[in-house]
């Protein structure tokens, strides 16, 4: 299978005239900051939806 499919991704770039396919991303996009407050807020929120106040809501598979 993979060898038909390098088959054909050849085959694509003779007829499209690439001589290679370019894999990731550009240079200039820069990855997303990770930010720490929203990540504790949202953690926070989960945790509240499974605090043992609500536990009661809830089953779990025995």
């Amino acid at each position: 299978m993979t060898n038909r499919i390098i088959e054909l991704q050849n085959e694509l770039r003779k007829k499209t005239g690439e001589d290679k396919i370019v894999i990731g991303v550009p240079k200039n996009i820069k990855p997303r900051k990770f930010n720490k407050a929203e990540f504790i807020k949202a953690a926070k929120e989960v945790k509240s939806i499974f605090d043992e106040d609500n536990i009661n809501n809830y089953t779990y598979a025995s």
